[in-house]
């Protein structure tokens, strides 16, 4: 969430709402983040936050979803007691990357596991959200709603070509995220 259109949502978010929000930026680089707290609308009851994450590894992933329910290594002001909208926006690396130590293209990790396993982590939050009568939503941004065939006799996508493997891994995710209404 510290570049494109992961922090265009956190920007017109904090806007929106005239800072009186708390957001917390996952994201590998801090100062990316910092950056874009310091230009954020402020507010009394505001609170902007950052965890540090390379979303590529699936323990990574685990970890900072950890992070954000426990506080366990201090990078928030409080462990969260629920999540109102889960923005995930993990960006792509480029073609022809090696495999990561989890086995995953890397594309497949951040586009379809990483946001798959985070919003299985964090389920929880989201619920105790709707549970008290609030949003508790999911938005996955992948490639602005061009999905693509899957390919159900290659679910790791091993064999998916790389001219169809975004269209294939944004057609997933949107068939694996169940919407609560």
């Amino acid at each position: 969430m510290t570049s494109s259109i992961g922090e265009g949502i956190v920007r017109a978010f904090a806007r929106n709402t005239d800072g009186n929000v708390h957001i917390i930026i996952l994201g590998r680089y801090r100062s990316s983040a910092d950056a874009i707290i310091a230009s954020l609308p402020k507010h009394e009851n505001g609170l902007y936050e950052f965890v540090a994450v390379d979303a590529v590894l699936m323990r990574n992933v685990a970890a900072a979803c950890t992070e954000l329910k426990t506080n366990a290594n201090g990078q928030l002001q409080a462990p969260l007691l629920k999540i109102n909208y889960l923005v995930l926006s993990q960006g792509a690396v480029l073609f022809g990357a090696p495999d990561t130590e989890d086995g995953h293209n890397p594309m497949t990790a951040l586009a379809l596991y990483g946001r798959i396993r985070a919003i299985l982590e964090l389920v929880s939050l989201l619920e105790k959200a709707a549970e008290l009568g609030e949003d508790g939503r999911v938005m996955s941004i992948g490639a602005a709603g061009i999905g693509g065939p899957v390919d159900l006799s290659d679910v790791g996508m091993k064999k998916t070509s790389y001219l169809k493997l975004r269209g294939a891994l944004v057609s997933t995710v949107d068939i694996s995220i169940l919407v609560r209404s």
